[in-house]
């Protein structure tokens, strides 16, 4: 298929000329050479016939580059732009912080007390889990989003706030001890959520509008808490039609899991498609703090700026130092998170900001703070890296103020995720003792292992699960899902703990003894 340039640049150029067109100087924008060096990180997806992202270029406050590349909706042939709005995936955590950063300086909550004081229902796991645990993700809460995905959920199952809060609820243990570790959980800002409807009597929705959006001029930006409202320009979610190839074994259980992702992905049954066929990817699900912020490129600019530099009327200097407080673990190792925002550092200038994912969403914001300087990426094709695009159209604007790009043989930069765990065939032996029906009271789920072929295959609830095949010790593993058996004083099998990703040690009681 021929690609046409979709021909959005001149709206991009002429929205940049609009927000320069107060008085600045000529030379807040960006130089042509800059200009193309982020065109280029974007340059694949500048066509009109494929999903894309809009970028914007942020200077001491202003918007200096704007553009949209591909398509905000493919069957109607919109392109993007910097007005064109998007779910913001994890983005939305700065802004959950944010509310709860400026109800802790107003004295209504109280950061270091335990959520339990607010919301009392929640489980007593014998020390308290804080506000602030919650906040940087150090509070050893499971994932709601792999909770839901292991207890059998398949991709368009509609759970709300009451079905997640039950399932929070029924949770008998956390995966460490809080403030004692680091993992990445969507528990604990939902819970944040709930904080803020407790304590104020209103949606995280309605304050967040009142003590952020509306006093920063972003009339458009809203938490996106009924999934039939309708949102003027919105751009399109969507995802290749591979990743629901009928029939696969894996993929493995994913950090960025959206609910049903883990069992649906695994399931048999689907139309078969030839692999490239983009197919929309949106979610009817309605809980926010997590995610769940709607914005454009247009629209974040302000709050780019308040995060730089930041105004009075949403918190001023008092809150701006306040979100910058980074997590520290009880052993005394300070961390990069902190409220919602990730601090870091790119070939020599200080970074913070956030990567947001889910369904076929991807967002990221990245700011150079001694630069003035910030970049939004907003993204409607699931097949993207937010985080680095951002980066690569940083480093084009910043190149001159940051230190060389490192070489080949410098190797990679950051982190790199382990490999899975090896696996080999099942014994006989193993894979009968095994086999047989468990229950989870955490999940209020049943799991079936069945013996097929060298393996056991996994059912989740109504869900066909991955083929299940042996690890290391008294294992059965799949991916990153692994389930260590537990065995009696006989040898026999009477109960499995199952780590996948942000969920470690779920436990599983054999059903029938």
């Amino acid at each position: 298929m021929r690609r046409f340039r979709s021909g959005v640049a001149l709206s991009g150029l002429l929205l940049v000329s609009a927000a320069c067109a107060d008085g600045a100087r000529d030379t807040t924008a960006l130089a042509p050479d800059q200009q193309a060096g982020v065109d280029s990180v974007f340059a694949d997806f500048d066509a009109s016939d494929v999903p894309g992202c809009a970028v914007g270029v942020v200077r001491d406050g202003r918007l200096v580059y704007g553009r949209g590349y591909g398509m905000a909706n493919l069957e109607h042939g919109i392109a993007l732009d910097t007005r064109s709005v998007f779910r913001m995936g994890s983005v939305g955590k700065q802004f959950t912080a944010g509310v709860v950063a400026l109800l802790a300086l107003d004295g209504v909550v109280d950061l270091d007390a335990d959520i339990r004081t607010y919301l009392p229902e929640l489980p007593d796991f014998g020390t308290p889990v804080t506000v602030r645990h919650l906040i940087h993700h150090t509070s050893g809460y499971r994932d709601y989003l792999t909770l839901v995905s292991l207890s059998g959920a398949r991709e368009d199952d509609y759970y709300d706030d009451a079905d997640l809060y039950r399932l929070l609820t029924l949770q008998e243990e956390l995966n460490f001890a809080p403030g004692s570790d680091h993992l990445y959980s969507n528990s604990g800002y939902f819970l944040l959520a709930q904080l803020v409807l407790r304590v104020t009597g209103r949606s995280l929705a309605d304050v967040a509008r009142e003590r952020i959006f509306e006093p920063l001029g972003m009339p458009d930006t809203h938490y996106h808490d009924h999934w039939q409202r309708l949102v003027p320009r919105r751009a399109t979610g969507y995802a290749l039609a591979e990743r629901y190839r009928p029939g696969a074994d894996g993929p493995e259980v994913q950090d960025h899991a959206w609910p049903g992702y883990v069992a649906g992905a695994w399931a048999g049954g689907r139309d078969a498609f030839d692999g490239s066929e983009w197919v929309t990817s949106v979610t009817t699900l309605p809980m926010i703090g997590d995610g769940g912020v709607f914005s454009s490129v247009e629209e974040m600019v302000p709050w780019v700026a308040h995060l730089m530099e930041p105004r009075s009327e949403v918190g001023g200097g008092a809150w701006h130092d306040l979100v910058q407080d980074r997590a520290v673990l009880t052993a005394g190792d300070t961390l990069g998170y902190a409220f919602g925002l990730v601090h870091g550092v790119q070939r020599g200038l200080p970074t913070f900001g956030h990567g947001g994912a889910f369904v076929g969403y991807r967002a990221a914001v990245q700011t150079w703070p001694g630069t003035g300087t910030g970049v939004v990426v907003l993204c409607n094709r699931a097949d993207v890296n937010p985080s680095d695009l951002a980066d690569r159209a940083g480093a084009a604007v910043l190149a001159d103020r940051m230190e060389p790009a490192p070489t080949d043989e410098d190797g990679a930069s950051g982190p790199v995720r382990p490999p899975p765990p090896e696996t080999r065939p099942l014994a006989p032996e193993v894979a009968s003792a095994a086999a047989g029906a468990y229950h989870s009271r955490e999940l209020d789920s049943v799991w079936t292992l069945r013996v097929e072929g060298d393996g056991l295959r996994l059912r989740q609830g109504r869900s066909r699960g991955p083929l299940l095949q042996g690890g290391d010790g008294d294992t059965l593993v799949a991916g990153r899902l692994v389930l260590r058996l537990e065995r009696d004083a006989r040898g026999a099998v009477t109960g499995f703990r199952a780590d996948a990703g942000r969920v470690r040690n779920l436990g599983f009681v054999r059903e029938g003894g």
